[in-house]
């Protein structure tokens, strides 16, 4: 019992090590419409995140082909300093696909696909300005498509431990509509030339997991951290896409945490629960620090079968 107690401690180490050191998304030049859709994307790139299931506690010659299907609706898509973004029946979609095979007791490589899809409409006030009345909707409609390959490398391997690090790249295709229209009759006139974009492209970049994993009991917890850098932005008429945008900076890197619960049956298949989305919704620390104060329900639920 003092044992696994002091597992769990561990474990909570870590998980509250790498919170403070992720980039907090913002969007300074790109205005409120800009602002919602980075948000939306964050929204989609912290799902995807969520619905990677990295092998751990693995040796030679096994392999994992894992689906993982989410759903998810939004409450507040931006709570900051400029604005307030309300989700109005704001809500998505997604799922992934992951392939591991380990050819070494240590190494191993994996394969990703992942959808997400957001749409629904946005209330917008600004309460910092004495306007807390709804003045903006913005309608949207997101779709994003990644696609993943990493090399994996388990650094603690035993019967209980695994830490797994994992470095790849990846593509993701995006494809994004914002329409602003005034709310009712709230007095706003709306720039069309300004608050409207429509587009697609493919943004491309570098990704690296680091996952700590501790198995008791048929259970498996792990905490793992996500680092993301894009090499490239893509444009949509006149608002600028960044996934995500830090600070201001070009090229922008963030820092994805993450935590999951698995139940591992002993046979063929295992049954994994994302519990980062709880995290962050019951806790304002990770909504403010890492998705600009947004607050959803997800639910997500990953089965693996294991040696294909």
């Amino acid at each position: 019992m003092k044992k696994t107690l002091i597992n769990i401690i561990r474990i909570s180490f870590f998980t509250l090590l790498i919170c403070p050191y992720a980039d907090a998304a913002t969007s300074p030049d790109n205005g409120f419409p800009g602002l919602s859709l980075d948000s939306i994307i964050n929204l989609n790139q912290s799902h995807v995140n969520d619905i990677y299931t990295p092998l751990t506690h693995f040796g030679k010659g096994d392999t994992a082909l894992t689906f993982s299907p989410v759903y998810f609706n939004v409450a507040v898509v931006v709570d900051s300093s400029k604005a307030k973004i309300t989700g109005d029946g704001l809500s998505g979609y997604g799922g992934g696909l992951t392939f591991s095979s380990a050819f070494t007791d240590r190494f191993f490589f994996d394969l990703n696909y992942a959808y997400s899809t957001v749409s629904g409409d946005m209330l917008v006030s600004f309460p910092d300005y004495g306007i807390n009345n709804d003045v903006y909707v913005i309608t949207v409609k997101n779709k994003a498509h990644y696609g993943k390959a990493g090399l994996g490398f388990d650094i603690i391997k035993s019967k209980s431990w695994s830490m797994p690090v994992i470095v790849g790249g990846y593509l993701k295709y995006l494809d994004a509509d914002v329409v602003t229209k005034q709310y009712k009759s709230s007095g706003y006139t709306v720039n069309e030339d300004l608050m409207n974009g429509k587009g697609s492209g493919t943004v491309w970049g570098a990704s690296a997991t680091v996952v700590l994993s501790y198995k008791l009991d048929g259970m498996k917890i792990s905490p793992y951290v996500t680092f993301i850098k894009d090499f490239n932005e893509l444009e949509i008429e006149n608002l600028k896409l960044h996934s995500p945008k830090v600070n201001g900076r070009d090229n922008p890197s963030s820092i994805l945490p993450g935590f999951s619960l698995a139940y591992v049956s002993g046979k063929d298949f295992d049954f994994t629960f994302s519990l980062s989305g709880v995290l962050f919704t019951q806790t304002n620390y990770y909504n403010d620090l890492f998705l600009m104060g947004l607050k959803t329900q997800n639910y997500m639920l990953s089965i693996t079968y294991k040696n294909l």
